[in-house]
């Protein structure tokens, strides 16, 4: 009886003694305790949390951008079920001159020769002989347009020719041209002729008599350098300049307040111009003579150069697609605020659909008809422009892609 009392009591003890060594808080017994462990694990998190949300609000207040809301994109069905139509009309295309970098703008003369603007900063000539053999010859080796120039570097983006004469827009140093039997080149309009200066020259269009062009500026804001920046503000500061080219000089501005206004058109009749709104996925129809929005054209993606058809509409290359990350980013500004501090323009891309090939056929009421695409991107991805040949064979320019693309007439439905 004695003895059994004796262990009761010493058991007593032990357990008081245990919770006592327990209190303290170097006590060993706690060390590699499992409490101890999840302690720590919480503390990491709530520091990490804490050091996190420190390092977003820093992104956010030092954001380059003020991104506005955007309520105006209208949601068009993917491909797979818009117009009821699947096809990989684009996989039929044959990809040739790979060496050439990112040919953004295709043109085509009267003989069939092409002219394209490359990413490394030159316009090139491509002919074939009698042979069939390929020739590029350097248009601008005799000159840089960029010398001199308090803006460095330079991306030829949007060509026309009209009659012997080519003429380009320069996303840094404005618009030139180049006499193709001379080969001596002119400046048409440079990026600080004008005030606010134009940020990024991008397309053009001339009527058919020569004397009156028009052109894109992206961005009042936003440079070539930084165009990541404008989508994801979503600010719309874009225009639309009128040149007179019998004195190279700008007249007026026909439109102001656009959203990454990309390509432009002239229509068929010469009486609308049709404006790539790149950020907000349409296409703007403004009347020439009175500068007003007559219509815009939803579509699934922006578009980018356009160009008229020989048998009338008109085709628009859509270079991207949406993915659902970016829709959702779309809705918060403060989310576009932090991204502009981290992303650059290869950033921004990755959250687009940029590995398809997409070419949307318009009619002479500017309504989609009929859509082409290579959606697996194996032969055409980022179409940037579609160049109808005198033959009815297209070719195809991208930013991204190197090479250029044809695409046989018989395969064109549109």
């Amino acid at each position: 009886m004695t003895g059994g009392k004796s262990t009761r009591r010493r058991k007593k003890i032990s357990h008081t003694n245990v919770v006592n060594e327990l209190s303290k808080p170097n006590s060993p017994l706690l060390n590699g305790h499992p409490i101890n462990a999840c302690k720590t694990i919480i503390f990491v998190v709530i520091l990490a949390f804490i050091t996190l949300g420190l390092y977003l609000t820093w992104l956010y207040i030092n954001s380059p951008i003020s991104a506005v809301p955007v309520d105006d994109i209208k949601v068009v069905p993917q491909l797979s079920t818009w117009l009821n139509g699947e096809n990989t009309l684009l996989q039929n295309g044959i990809r040739f001159l790979p060496e050439l970098e990112a040919p953004e703008s295709i043109a085509t003369d009267q003989e069939g020769k092409l002219y394209a603007g490359l990413a490394d900063g030159r316009i090139v000539k491509i002919s074939d002989d009698d042979n069939g053999n390929r020739e590029i010859i350097d248009l601008t080796e005799g000159f840089d347009f960029a010398e001199n120039s308090e803006r460095q570097g330079k991306r030829p983006h949007g060509l026309r020719i009209v009659n012997s004469t080519l003429y380009f827009a320069d996303a840094v140093q404005g618009v030139f041209q180049i006499d193709l039997k001379t080969r001596k080149w002119g400046k048409v309009v440079a990026y600080n002729d004008i005030n606010p200066h134009i940020n990024y020259a991008n397309d053009l269009t001339i009527t058919a008599d020569g004397t009156t062009m028009y052109f894109t500026d992206i961005s009042k804001r936003w440079s070539y350098t930084d165009i990541q920046k404008s989508i994801l503000e979503m600010e719309c500061s874009g225009r639309v300049l009128e040149v007179d080219l019998t004195t190279n000089s700008i007249t007026k501005v026909v439109f102001e307040g656009l959203c990454v206004p990309n390509g432009i058109e002239l229509d068929h009749t010469e009486s609308k111009l049709l404006v790539s709104e790149n950020s907000r996925r349409r296409i703007t129809v403004i009347d020439r003579k009175y500068g007003k929005i007559t219509k815009h054209v939803h579509l699934p993606g922006g578009t980018d150069n356009i160009r008229r058809s020989h048998n009338g509409g008109y085709w628009a290359p859509v270079p991207f697609l949406s993915r659902p990350i970016f829709d959702f980013i779309l809705r918060f500004p403060t989310i576009r605020n932090i991204l502009a501090s981290i992303l650059d323009l290869e950033g921004l891309l990755s959250l687009l659909e940029c590995n398809v090939g997409v070419v949307i056929k318009l009619d002479d009421n500017f309504e989609p008809v009929y859509v082409y695409y290579d959606i697996e991107g194996k032969v055409a991805r980022f179409v940037t422009q579609v160049t109808e040949l005198n033959n009815g064979d297209l070719v195809l320019g991208s930013y991204l892609a190197n090479g250029i693309v044809k695409l046989d007439r018989k395969f064109i439905n549109g």
